[in-house]
């Protein structure tokens, strides 16, 4: 029960409950009045089923983050980068999308980064170059990459990066509704209060 309040209260945007409220074994969430247009939408996407397929790639790179107070010293990480993909169903070949094809998507991605000073390298000049940021980035590049595949229904769930084995950071962008059938689709809901029962 706990960690479905739990994966409640981590979704963004119009997903995001307003107010969880539990009695027994129910919750009643309420979310922002423009999750509500249906009752059965977002319910009906978290519940249903997908198959969901992830690639992992490695890079090195250096960078250098500090504070006001210290500038921070250039360090190497040997960085693994997961990038999760979802879709509802398979294509007529039984493929959720070929791990080719995604697989090509994340190295050219994060291969643009490989041993350089990340610092010095778009748009870490303008940003620091956090483990945060960089999930950030490459989900955004990725999705972009993703959408010129022209692969209808299949979405980019999220974007890990360890800069350690036991140190990573994840960026999910739930909430955004992209055009084309690409990229998370929750702006749809279900209604002011719905109980969901573990």
């Amino acid at each position: 029960m706990m960690g479905l309040v739990r994966d409640l209260m981590s979704l963004e945007g119009t997903l995001r409950p307003t107010r969880l409220q539990m009695s027994g074994e129910e919750i009643t969430v309420s979310l922002p009045a423009r999750a509500r247009p249906s009752a059965t939408g977002v319910a009906a996407q978290l519940a249903a089923p997908r198959f969901e397929l992830s690639v992992d790639s490695f890079f090195g790179a250096r960078h250098f983050v500090g504070s006001a107070t210290s500038p921070g010293l250039p360090h190497h990480h040997s960085y693994r980068v997961e990038a999760s993909f979802v879709s509802s169903e398979p294509d007529r070949h039984g493929f959720v999308i070929g791990f080719a094809s995604v697989r090509e998507l994340v190295e050219s991605t994060v291969m643009e980064y490989s041993e350089r000073l990340l610092n010095t390298a778009a748009p870490f000049g303008e940003i620091p170059p956090t483990t945060e940021n960089l999930a950030k980035v490459f989900h955004e590049k990725i999705n972009v990459k993703l959408r010129e595949l022209d692969q209808p229904g299949v979405r980019l769930k999220h974007v890990r990066v360890w800069e350690s084995p036991s140190n990573s950071a994840t960026y999910t962008n739930f909430g955004t509704n992209f055009d084309a059938g690409h990229g998370p689709d929750f702006e749809t809901g279900f209604g002011a209060d719905a109980s969901i029962t573990a």
